[in-house]
């Protein structure tokens, strides 16, 4: 930045004009042509304009824009959404869910009125305070009760989607800083996911041993693998001698049917070990399915998936979801209770088991072990609980009672 008391490169003194603004021309190097170009700087006051000269001198030397784009945030938002977030590597449901936030909540209303070059990072603390004031009507115990609209993990995710798009336009040169980064991200509290413990899970895996689905509901209880994921395999994607599943796929609900897209993380990506009950079963349901296979013969549609229905077809996310509803309702489960829940009982399992953390987060395929600390933190608190007094019992500390002679208080003498 020029300093001050010198004047910029071919910079005149200051003047004002007739309608009373002040005026500095002065010379810079256009970062976009490499140009030497003569502007002008603009205020109400001498020291305005001079502040900001020096501020579009100190643009220049960083080569960000001499000024920022005037557009609206909500125009800018709708182009990025066509454009980059289309190439963005992630999964296409992913990709769905962040247009769809975009679009309700980024690219309406009077945030998205607000001009591109002029939004402050207060302008993006209001957004997130008038979004967790938003509410609706819900009906609770047969009445209408207004709750909130929007939870923690939603609108940290719209902050996180503007703080995508924003970053694109200061690397297209419409701003020259992302004034999200300058705003602390929502905090989202620790989740309480609806888990079984071992004998509920026994109970619903022996109420659907009938199904025609087991061994799928047996995979994911078994290995902690999502739905999309276990009904997304194919047969070249295991090996039952090694007992070991490649995960690189996800089968997802869209309107009008099923979409298969490729994992939306590195971490997503990954090798299960499958164990040996699981291997016995899916091997019975690959004769099961080679005879159906060839009782269908032409009218059989499917490919090389694992799971399908007796034509071939791909198993929809919703019907294989709705077959373990039904069992858990007969059984008296808690609401709630889902294709999921095994997940998320499969994770508490080895957590309690003292599995580390980060091998039940490449199991579960996180991205990184903090998230499943965010998720299972409850049972991370337990198993470190387990450890300290396996610890102290294995280095032999012991503690004696002893009374103190002036009466009642209890002294713990350590050996």
């Amino acid at each position: 930045m020029a300093r001050a008391g010198r004047r910029a490169n071919g910079e005149g003194a200051p003047r004002q004009r007739a309608d009373g603004v002040w005026e500095v021309r002065f010379y810079v190097i256009d970062p976009r042509t490499g140009e030497r170009k003569r502007v002008s700087a603009y205020g109400k006051r001498r020291v305005d304009a001079i502040n900001k000269m020096r501020e579009m001198v100190d643009r220049a030397e960083r080569g960000a824009p001499l000024k920022d784009a005037s557009g609206t945030v909500g125009r800018w938002i709708e182009q990025w959404t066509e454009t980059t977030l289309q190439v963005l590597p992630m999964s296409d449901n992913y990709r769905d869910q962040t247009r769809n936030l975009a679009r309700n909540h980024l690219m309406v209303g009077p945030f998205a009125e607000r001009r591109l070059d002029q939004l402050r990072p207060t302008g993006v603390e209001s957004l997130l305070a008038e979004l967790s004031r938003r509410t609706k009507l819900k009906e609770v115990g047969g009445r209408q009760v207004e709750v909130r609209a929007l939870s923690d993990s939603t609108i940290r995710s719209i902050f996180l989607v503007l703080r995508k798009a924003l970053d694109a336009a200061v690397r297209d040169g419409l701003i020259s800083r992302n004034p999200a980064h300058e705003v602390a991200s929502p905090r989202v509290g620790r989740r309480r996911v609806t888990k079984l413990d071992g004998p509920d899970v026994v109970r619903l895996l022996g109420a659907l041993r009938s199904n025609r689905y087991y061994a799928a509901f047996a995979l994911i209880a078994a290995t902690g693998v999502r739905r999309g994921e276990a009904l997304a395999l194919a047969w070249s994607d295991v090996d039952l001698d090694t007992r070991v599943a490649e995960i690189h796929l996800t089968l997802s609900q869209v309107k009008g049917g099923t979409r298969e897209s490729p994992a939306k993380t590195d971490g997503s990506r990954r090798q299960v070990v499958i164990p040996e009950t699981v291997a016995v079963l899916l091997r019975q349901w690959r004769k099961r399915q080679a005879a159906e296979r060839l009782r269908a013969g032409k009218a059989w549609v499917g490919g090389d998936k694992v799971f399908t229905t007796p034509t071939g077809g791909v198993v929809h996310p919703r019907n294989f979801l709705r077959d373990l509803q039904e069992a858990a309702r007969e059984l008296g489960l808690p609401d709630g209770v889902g294709v999921h829940t095994l997940r998320h009982s499969a994770a508490t399992a080895m957590l309690e088991a003292g599995v580390h953390v980060k091998a039940v987060a490449d199991s579960l395929g996180h991205s990184s072990a903090q998230i499943t600390l965010d998720i299972y933190g409850f049972t991370a608190d337990k198993v470190a609980r387990a450890a300290a007094e396996g610890l102290a019992a294995t280095f032999g500390i012991t503690a004696d009672e002893e009374p103190e002679e002036d009466g009642g208080a209890t002294v713990i003498a350590l050996r």
